[in-house]
């Protein structure tokens, strides 16, 4: 499984490609397609995922920061 900004790809069981399995609120189809360097498979029961929660997202935020800043020292 891979978790990207815009939603959830799974490997498809038959193929192995990785396919558009879900999306995050306010993301689309086209925009996923559009940031994806392939042909973009995309799952015939498209879900979307739960919104991120208040922790999670200070979480995300913090770790963001602390890449970032990382980052600079190099």
């Amino acid at each position: 499984m891979v978790v990207t900004d815009l939603g959830v790809l799974r490997p498809d069981l038959e193929t192995s490609k990785l396919t558009l399995s879900a999306l995050h609120p306010g993301a689309t189809v086209e925009k996923a397609k559009e940031a994806t360097g392939w042909e973009l498979r995309v799952a015939e029961d498209l879900a979307t995922t739960d919104p991120s929660t208040e922790e999670e997202l200070r979480i995300r935020r913090d770790l963001r920061a602390r890449t970032e800043a990382a980052r600079k020292k190099t």
